[in-house]
């Protein structure tokens, strides 16, 4: 892997950097477009055939997928990326096949609280995002996405510490 940083952490960036958006001089701006071109958009399981591979148990290339196509989303026009829009209909295929393979009808996820934790709250936003941009409904064509939240809050623990784990090793809340 190689990594020292989360693997979602650029969507994060590229959040974070879009709610101060007026605020960012040109050296800045300039270099998160660089990033965004050169790295962002740049999901290392780009080529798998989403409707195959991502099933129960690809929770990270789903979620790199996701993440890429939120990048490209919010900052792609911007930063002049030729694959945006392409980075942004994968992420779209990725968010559905992960959805439809990995929920049952009542929105629990079928890796359990962990494995599905990070993927389903990164698909969860960009479904929010694309519908706020008037783009692709994901939760009419996933119904399951909607009822994602509910599933998720009857897991956690009455003092919210934790939510009880199935099939894996559960999740902490770190407060």
């Amino acid at each position: 892997m190689g990594r020292t940083h989360p693997y979602w952490s650029e969507m994060h960036v590229c959040l974070a950097a879009d709610m101060c958006r007026a605020g960012l001089d040109a050296e800045h701006r300039e270099l998160l477009n660089r990033l965004v071109r050169e790295h962002f958009v740049k999901a290392p399981y780009i080529g798998w055939d989403s409707g195959h591979r991502y099933l129960g148990g690809h929770n990270m290339a789903a979620t790199e997928q996701v993440c890429a196509g939120i990048c490209a989303l919010v900052w792609g026009e911007e930063a002049g990326c030729a694959e945006g829009e392409a980075v942004v209909r994968r992420a779209v295929d990725s968010a559905f096949y992960y959805g439809l393979n990995g929920l049952d009808t009542q929105g629990f996820g079928y890796e359990g609280t962990m494995y599905m934790g990070i993927p389903m709250d990164v698909i969860y936003l960009f479904a929010e995002l694309l519908h706020q941009n008037g783009r692709e409904n994901l939760f009419q064509t996933l119904p399951p996405l909607k009822t994602h939240p509910s599933a998720i809050r009857s897991l956690l623990f009455p003092d919210r510490i934790g939510m009880a784990p199935i099939a894996d090793g559960g999740v902490t809340n770190p407060e």
